[in-house]
């Protein structure tokens, strides 16, 4: 396997903009769908514990899969500070300034 290499600047942007593509958002889709008709067939009544073993893997594999997907797209999105009373309560004054009062 090969090491894991860094992304540059241009590379990581990209990254980040897939998680808005309408065909990556498709393919989580499908995966996620998939889990689920693995997850459904498996709840039914399996008469081969080999294929009670297929599919626990397809399960585990499309959940791993999806948490690559989702950290390395994540992972290049800037993180926001959590917001604060003060924070809440300056936006909450700015709203209450532009508010126009009916007597």
């Amino acid at each position: 396997m090969a090491a894991n290499k860094s992304l540059d600047k241009e590379t990581a942007q990209s990254v980040a903009a897939l998680r808005h593509h309408p065909g990556f958002v498709y393919l989580r889709e499908k995966l996620a769908q998939q889990s689920a008709d693995l997850d459904a067939k498996l709840h039914e009544r399996q008469t081969d514990l080999r294929e009670v073993d297929f599919l626990q893997s397809g399960i585990f594999w499309c959940g791993w899969l999806n948490r690559q997907l989702e950290s390395i797209t994540l992972a290049q999105v800037p993180k926001r500070a959590p917001l604060t009373f003060d924070d809440i309560q300056a936006d909450f004054q700015r709203v209450d300034a532009n508010l126009e009062r009916l007597a």
